[in-house]
């Protein structure tokens, strides 16, 4: 944040002056002894949250870590309280705590190609896709956004993510470039969004699934079209980390799960 402060403004900077973080400080000094930012899926009165940074130094107060995670979650009135990537030492406060932890499962397809310039293949396996009754509309800014966003089914997810969280999350990011794409079904409604990015690496392209929403049941009806996209802008593979998402609705949309006993390389 320090040396990118454009991209602490784009996490955590609000309306006016506000940002989204709560401090711990010393009612004396006026030391701060610690942090915990976080980041609105929506602007409902009991908003879903990711909590982002999350840091304490010695106090004096053994607890003081708890706390400040405990006051953001009370004070905000939030519905859902959730956070990605944390530590094994982490996982185990927030069991103590009461939460719900688990693993994001890492799905992936390859393209059908004799080398892999990201992706270090140890054995090849492809699962086949059909073209299904929905296909994928390019979604390229946050106004083409707003055209195709429904309501009624992003309401229904968890965590629910509003249009403006989208618009900002996806459109206005100060570094990467994300593609969306509507999921339009043979009524000609969009009833689903998939998001992504290309990375780039040793003269190399993958793509990184990194939002979907929508019933699953849509996954499998674009595998055709994801594997045209592939192929269309020579991507050596697509990824996916997901959680929820049933085993089945993943291996007909043409994903196959990177498990521990798999020794495939794929970039993280």
């Amino acid at each position: 944040f320090l040396e990118w402060p454009q991209l602490f403004d784009y996490c955590h900077r609000q309306e006016g002056d506000r940002v989204s973080y709560v401090l711990a400080e010393d009612e004396g000094s006026g030391q701060i002894f610690g942090v915990c930012g976080y980041i609105p899926c929506n602007s409902l009165p009991n908003p879903d949250i990711w909590v982002a940074l999350w840091k304490v130094i010695s106090s004096g107060i053994p607890t003081l870590g708890i706390d400040l995670l405990e006051y953001l979650r009370e004070e905000s009135g939030c519905r859902v309280f959730a956070c990605c990537g944390i530590t094994a030492k982490v996982k185990k406060i927030y069991r103590f705590l009461g939460y719900t932890t688990g693993t994001l499962q890492h799905y992936y397809r390859l393209a059908d190609r004799e080398t892999y310039r990201i992706a270090q293949v140890a054995e090849k396996r492809i699962l086949p896709v059909q073209s299904g009754p929905a296909r994928l509309i390019s979604i390229k800014n946050d106004r083409a956004l707003a055209q195709r966003y429904r309501p009624d089914w992003f309401e229904r997810t968890t965590p629910y993510k509003d249009l403006a969280y989208l618009q900002k999350r996806y459109f206005h990011h100060p570094g990467y470039q994300y593609r969306g794409w509507a999921i339009e079904t043979s009524s000609g409604r969009a009833d689903g969004l998939l998001v992504g990015r290309v990375q780039e690496q040793n003269g190399g392209r993958a793509l990184r699934l990194v939002d979907f929403i929508g019933p699953e049941a849509l996954l499998p009806a674009v595998g055709g079209e994801i594997q045209a996209i592939l192929e269309r802008a020579a991507i050596g593979y697509v990824d996916f980390y997901q959680h929820d998402i049933t085993p089945s609705a993943m291996e007909q949309a043409g994903f196959s799960l990177r498990t521990s006993e798999n020794t495939h390389i794929l970039s993280t």
